[in-house]
């Protein structure tokens, strides 16, 4: 069996205390409420100051006027015309075949590129990651 807690305190050990006070000092509970509601209305009164004070405006003036949004003059987005997206999507699928069915250079970019059947060809040859070559030093 366990040994008997000296310093504990329940209905069966000490039933004349009641509970335990030890667990917290109630005048320190009562201090740090009071600093705490304090502390928490000063920090309101300050958000109201500074509030008030930045909507401050001029006398005879209206805040709300000064900053309405005015709607645009053409509220409805200029939209592509349908023929035109499609004609774009055409032309853009013709350069990309045109490209992936070509040898070409890029003088600007310097990039390269061989047709799309080629570079399978390739790539079946010589695998997808080629051998490391040896370093001669």
């Amino acid at each position: 069996m366990h040994d008997v807690d000296p310093e504990a305190i329940n209905a069966e050990t000490r039933p004349e205390l009641g509970y335990d006070h030890r667990d917290a000092n109630w005048k320190t509970v009562w201090k740090i409420y009071r600093w705490y509601s304090i502390f928490a209305t000063v920090m309101v009164v300050i958000s109201v100051g500074i509030q008030w004070t930045l909507t401050k405006t001029a006398p005879g003036k209206s805040y709300r006027a000064e900053h309405t949004m005015t709607p645009p003059r053409d509220p409805n987005p200029v939209l592509q015309s349908s023929e035109q997206a499609k004609l774009d999507i055409t032309n853009m699928r013709r350069d990309a075949k045109k490209r992936l069915e070509s040898f070409g250079q890029d003088v600007v970019t310097k990039q390269t590129w061989i047709p799309i059947d080629r570079a399978m060809e390739l790539t079946v040859e010589k695998g997808i990651n080629p051998p490391a070559k040896e370093n001669s030093n």
